[in-house]
């Protein structure tokens, strides 16, 4: 429901535009305001307010560090990668963003040059901010025990030729720590 709000503006006020025989999609002069407006959802709700809630991982990792429990290193690993390929991803794209609004006030250079710039880094960016949409379960997937498991039960299943035994002793260790550490260990997550 706030994704479909915040969009509305773009849905009723963008309008067809042509310039020099390109066509495009812009805000009417009249309705120049939904751009700043545009620039502020995308930057709160698409930054600042997402690296609040994952810096509250920051809370977490001293109280992993105090766990008594076999894996807390790799979720420790987990949570600064969740981390670091957010503000990665995301982070120049809002300032790439960012550029183009003060370039747009004239606040910075306003020349051809650092126009065709400003709009390549704006979609090279974008590309890579919407790959976190792709990476994120990756990342999860990989540093995920039960996963990789079950990726191997599957892939045995479907090439019944598949020499890797899931009953490997890697797998059940892991699987009697992870129950004895899950026993002790007041903090799940």
């Amino acid at each position: 429901m706030l994704s479909l709000f915040v969009s509305l503006p773009d849905f009723i006020f963008i309008q067809e535009t042509k310039e020099s025989q390109k066509f495009g999609c812009d805000y009417p002069e009249e309705r120049k305001i939904w751009e700043r407006y545009n620039l502020f959802t995308t930057n709160v709700l698409g930054l600042v307010i997402p690296v609040l809630v994952v810096g509250c991982y920051s809370r977490i990792i001293p109280r992993l560090v105090n766990m008594r429990t076999a894996k807390k290193h790799r979720i420790v690993k987990l949570i600064i990668c969740i981390v670091v390929v957010f503000f990665l991803l995301w982070a120049p794209y809002n300032i790439s963003l960012f550029l183009e609004f003060l370039q747009e006030r004239e606040i910075i250079l306003n020349d051809e040059t650092w126009y065709k710039n400003i709009n390549l880094s704006i979609t090279v960016t974008e590309a890579l901010a919407y790959t976190h949409c792709c990476l994120n379960p990756i990342i999860y997937a990989f540093v995920g025990e039960k996963f990789m498991r079950r990726a191997l039960q599957l892939l045995k299943k479907l090439m019944p030729g598949y020499s890797r035994d899931l009953t490997d002793s890697s797998f059940r260790r892991s699987s009697v720590m992870s129950r004895g550490s899950e026993i002790t260990s007041s903090f799940k997550l």
